[in-house]
């Protein structure tokens, strides 16, 4: 009989010689039990806010550095007088992509003034 250092020592050593064979069994695994996954996950953000935050953060920081379609079209549709939701936007590439060149476009016109003030 193994014991519980020498069981999982034949783990990893059988996961590292079969990457493909452990892969789709995980694959099926997670497939067959989505609802078992997302409640672990619901559980795991209620128990874990901090992480949960800072992870919005850093993903929300990184959408506003690369201008990401979801951030883009957030800002558009926070506006007054916008016609569409974001939802709606995200549907229209075209727009989302000529909203950003202009932000692009903001963004550069203010590092430039910023550099002028400075000379």
């Amino acid at each position: 009989m193994m014991t519980k250092e020498e069981k999982a020592a034949y783990r990893k050593s059988y996961q590292a010689q079969n990457p493909e064979r452990v892969a789709a069994v995980k694959k099926k695994w997670r497939a067959d039990n989505k609802e078992l996954i997302s409640a672990y996950q619901r559980k795991w953000k209620i128990n874990n806010p901090e992480k949960v935050a800072a992870d919005n953060k850093k993903a929300t920081k990184k959408g506003i550095e690369n201008l990401s379609d979801s951030y883009v079209s957030d800002i558009f549709a926070k506006r007054k007088n916008s016609p569409y939701t974001a939802k709606e936007l995200r549907q229209f590439p075209d727009i989302i992509e000529t909203l950003r060149l202009i932000m692009k476009i903001n963004r550069l016109c203010i590092i430039k003034n910023k550099e002028n003030e400075n000379s």
